[in-house]
């Protein structure tokens, strides 16, 4: 009998502190969830209240994941890191690719962003990992573009994409994926291969100003000026009805060989001589 009570009361004290741990967090994702609506994480009264909702429960990776933001845009990455280390601490499935892709797209701190992708892809094992519509494969090998060691960049990219076309097909496969294998393959000086690709993105995504300047690049190659000044002409106004890249951040920090007006100058002035 007493060991029935002592069970009894072991089970209630462990039942009630399972629920006011988990009260703890809804309380903490409510009351921030409803502060953000009052003000936003980039002003201080809005990180105040992330501050508040950790003290409530400091093992709540989304809030710290949350509170890191503002530094990354406003590139104060010493600071970020202490924040987003936090996050990624708590829950490193997910979050060590997150951290990676901001290591990447935002500090062009290609090799240490390599190293949270290799990382997150032992956790995920031998499974093809997406985030932010690509593959951790992607993002490697936009990493491997910035350092320029393009073999490895068309390796994981053609992974990338070869996946896709098995496991989607075609009509599915990733019209920026398309374009940066295009873009290694014309830096590889393979021109054929470069314009196959780059014209496979422009068939998803004809206003795709990037790529109609790597086109452009590839008709100059081939000693077709006047064509290439054709798809030149297009990016500007195409700019300014809002065609872009489209990728996550890209208003933030510009994407390895993303362009911009410079580039487009330089070339127009090439092909008008």
């Amino acid at each position: 009998m007493v060991r029935s009570r002592v069970f009894l009361l072991s089970f209630s004290l462990f039942f009630s502190v399972k629920m006011v741990a988990q009260t703890k967090v809804d309380a903490a994702e409510t009351y921030f969830e409803e502060k953000q609506k009052v003000a936003s994480i980039y002003y201080l009264e809005g990180q105040l209240y992330a501050d508040t909702a950790l003290m409530m429960n400091p093992k709540n990776d989304e809030i710290w994941r949350e509170r890191a933001i503002p530094y990354l845009k406003n590139g104060e990455f010493p600071a970020w890191i202490t924040y987003i280390n936090k996050s990624v601490a708590l829950k490193p499935k997910t979050r060590l690719a997150y951290r990676g892709f901001c290591k990447a797209i935002f500090m062009k701190d290609y090799e240490n962003a390599l190293l949270d992708f290799d990382a997150e892809q032992a956790l995920q094992g031998n499974e093809i990992y997406f985030m932010m519509d690509h593959s951790l494969q992607f993002f490697k090998s936009l990493c491997y573009l910035g350092l320029g060691k393009l073999d490895s960049a068309r390796f994981f990219m053609q992974q990338s994409v070869d996946w896709q076309l098995k496991n989607k097909g075609l009509e599915w496969t990733h019209y920026v994926d398309l374009f940066y294998l295009g873009v290694i393959h014309y830096e590889l000086n393979d021109i054929t291969k470069a314009q196959y690709y780059i014209d496979q993105s422009l068939k998803k995504y004809p206003q795709f100003p990037d790529a109609n300047y790597y086109k452009a690049l590839i008709l100059n190659k081939l000693g077709r000026k006047g064509e290439a000044m054709e798809h030149l002409i297009t990016i500007e106004p195409n700019w300014k009805k809002g065609y872009r890249m489209n990728e996550d951040n890209e208003v933030y920090s510009n994407y390895p060989r993303q362009i911009g007006v410079g580039e487009v100058a330089d070339l127009k002035a090439i092909l008008a001589k």
